[in-house]
């Protein structure tokens, strides 16, 4: 049972008279996250940004706090950093979100596993369950103490009925993601094979696959069809014709607001509070933040015979409507991810607006597709 109980215990920040940071705050956690502060990772409880006109890095630790404050401010000396204790570190919560998926129950009826995702400010997984009855929620707290959140939850995939202008094909309708060249160093490059990501859920091997010009695609994978245990992203790859215009705007494109052209795929780390944006066919653009990271979501696969499961997924603030999955998750000129469904309580799925989003990683694309053939620049 991981069931340690947090103290008050903080370092502040450097004083406000301190001279202000050029670099972005996410920027500050990412980095933070992914490289220490130079007295390892065993205590580390992650990063988080927060927002409106105080807003700081937070960095937690389970231990040595008041040295890893000074090695912290050592390292980011303009940057507005809180240290603060915590009782479990990221590593013990990202355990316990692959042990819940483990022993996770049956794939429909009562304590249906949702998903799992570490809550980093308040040290906590969230565990979500489908028909949460109280003797599963006892069940939960035996074994994990404090450590696990239950709440009631439900999930689904933002893809909606074909028509209007989605890619579709006589099922499904989904918004297409980032340019893909089958040689993107060839010449002259825009007549090189052209495909798209979407999302892996949208469409299966043998679909035929139509654009909004009424070019014919085809799926060459699904990939949850293949995975072992969770899929690190939910994605595929659909091919069509050659050139941009058998894809119009606005899906796919690599051209965003003001033509804006995507630069750099972001990798991760991912940190709460991190500004994210998106083009969905259905909802159009709009931006959120980062809730809950390293989340592991199972939906009821309508195409499947079991659950389509995914890992490493990250929670948003912004809800995803139908007809929104497969789009592109950007930040500023940076790829972040796709578009894959949408999460709430109660047992009635509430309008578009009503639910938060979850999002695929550009970290997860990259376990199974060659990122150097994404069309950026």
């Amino acid at each position: 049972m991981i069931a340690l109980l947090s103290t008050a215990f903080y370092v502040a920040a450097p004083s406000a008279a301190a001279a202000p940071s050029s670099r972005p705050l996410a920027d500050t956690a990412r980095d933070l996250t992914a490289h220490g502060d130079g007295l390892g990772r065993a205590e580390f409880a992650g990063t988080w940004v927060t927002s409106g006109g105080s807003g700081q890095v937070v960095a937690a630790y389970t231990g040595r706090v008041a040295e890893h404050a000074a090695a912290v401010h050592r390292k980011y000396p303009n940057v507005p950093v809180q240290v603060v204790s915590r009782a479990r570190s990221l590593d013990q919560l990202q355990q316990v979100v692959t042990q819940l998926y483990a022993d996770r129950g049956p794939s429909s009826g009562e304590g249906h596993f949702v998903s799992a995702a570490v809550d980093v400010p308040g040290n906590v997984v969230e565990y979500g369950v489908a028909n949460l009855t109280p003797e599963i929620s006892q069940q939960v707290a035996r074994k994990y103490g404090d450590a696990v959140r239950v709440v009631e939850k439900h999930v689904g995939f933002a893809s909606t009925n074909p028509g209007g202008s989605y890619i579709q094909d006589a099922q499904w309708a989904c918004t297409a993601a980032f340019n893909f060249y089958e040689n993107p160093t060839s010449a002259p490059f825009y007549n090189s094979q052209m495909s798209f990501l979407t999302a892996g859920h949208c469409f299966d091997g043998s679909s035929a696959v139509q654009t909004p010009s009424n070019h014919d695609g085809n799926v060459t994978s699904r990939e949850f069809n293949s995975c072992s245990g969770p899929c690190a992203a939910d994605v595929e790859e659909v091919f069509v014709g050659s050139g941009l215009a058998d894809v119009n705007p606005p899906t796919p494109t690599n051209r965003l607001t003001n033509n804006q052209a995507i630069t750099a795929n972001d990798l991760g780390p991912y940190v709460v509070g991190e500004q994210e944006c998106k083009l969905g066919e259905t909802s159009g653009y709009s931006c959120g933040t980062v809730t809950q990271t390293g989340a592991t979501i199972c939906y009821s696969d309508p195409n499947a015979v079991s659950d389509a499961c995914f890992s490493g997924m990250l929670i948003v603030s912004q809800d995803y409507c139908h007809g929104d999955s497969g789009g592109p998750v950007f930040s500023g000129a940076t790829a972040k991810g796709l578009v894959s469904g949408r999460q709430w309580t109660g047992s009635t799925e509430p309008a578009c607006g009503h639910a938060v989003g979850i999002m695929s990683t550009m970290y997860g694309v990259s376990r199974y597709y060659d990122l150097s053939r994404m069309d950026v620049g």
